[in-house]
């Protein structure tokens, strides 16, 4: 068929296409009018349906809370203890490095008692020599006349 075909025959094909989109539209219209707002009220099995979900969903968004909660609470709890843990580890570290310093001079402090010790032990005892002490001469006693 040409471009500029039979002008009936087009006209016809576009009414049928006009009408099919019609009666589509028109049978969706229907569809959502009877979703939407029937004629009676909705029906109660579906608003029950919908209430235990909304309650589920409510208590999904509570236990939610819950947990990202004792989570934070977890977090915080792990950084506390691993800030104390690595001061513990500094402080102990401070003094293992101390350590050799002070074992030094301990061992020098030991070494120059027990030295000092031996030596005197080794020493002669000083002699004590005893004199008697001399009697002095006592005054002469005056006479009575």
């Amino acid at each position: 068929m040409s471009n500029g075909g039979n002008p009936s025959v087009q006209l016809d094909f576009l009414r049928r296409k006009l009408a099919a989109t019609e009666a589509l539209l028109e049978r969706q219209t229907i569809l959502v009018d009877s979703i939407g707002s029937g004629p009676g009220p909705p029906e109660p099995e579906m608003n029950e349906r919908l209430a235990k979900l909304e309650g589920i969903v409510d208590g999904l968004r509570s236990m939610q809370t819950v947990t990202l909660s004792v989570l934070a609470l977890t977090v915080t709890l792990v950084i506390a203890f691993g800030v104390y843990g690595q001061k513990r580890v500094d402080d102990l570290s401070d003094k293992i490095s101390g350590l050799p310093g002070q074992i030094s001079k301990d061992l020098r402090d030991l070494t120059n008692t027990l030295s000092s010790a031996i030596t005197a032990s080794k020493q002669q005892p000083p002699q004590v020599i005893l004199m008697p002490i001399s009697p002095q001469p006592q005054p002469p006693e005056p006479k009575n006349p």
